[in-house]
């Protein structure tokens, strides 16, 4: 199980931070559109992003599981790297095909120019999507070594006594 999703308080610190990050996100994306004459930016935006981004936050955790199985002193750094990078292009890819299915039922909430926002912002996305799927790789193996130094050293500790 990912470590944020075992225990509840760490979920929700993580949880209440990633909603601040869409709401950054959401706010960027109306100052990116602001030449395309959308009527109600903001609920277009909001109601795009929010959902949509949430659920980016489980598609990042999703990368714990790869980065626990290319640990760095088993495999080469070009290998590391590059399997890493196939994950963040589907990874992102799919989450934007999924981005453009919100935003075309957008309509359903009375939100008719949805197709044309998430067009207006997509650049945008692709790239807010590649760095914040990056950072939690980022994220991930910072845990996943600092879980390995305090294994070492608790085996170490214990060797002594």
């Amino acid at each position: 199980m990912h470590p944020l999703l075992s225990a509840p308080r760490n979920f929700i610190v993580v949880f209440v931070f990633w909603l601040f990050i869409c709401c950054c996100v959401a706010m960027l994306m109306v100052l990116l559109a602001t030449n395309a004459n959308i009527e109600q930016p903001y609920a277009h935006s909001f109601v795009l992003i929010l959902p949509w981004y949430l659920f980016f936050l489980f598609v990042c955790f999703s990368n714990y599981y790869l980065c626990q199985l290319l640990q760095f002193n088993v495999y080469s750094l070009p290998v590391v790297i590059g399997s890493q990078f196939i994950a963040l292009a589907i990874s992102v890819s799919l989450w934007l095909l999924l981005g453009f299915g919100w935003a075309s039922q957008m309509d359903n909430v009375g939100l008719l120019e949805g197709n044309f926002f998430y067009q207006r912002t997509f650049n945008g996305h692709c790239l807010l999507g590649a760095i914040l799927y990056c950072t939690w790789i980022l994220i991930h193996y910072t845990y996943l070594h600092a879980v390995a130094n305090e294994q070492k050293k608790q085996r170490s500790y214990s060797n002594n006594c």
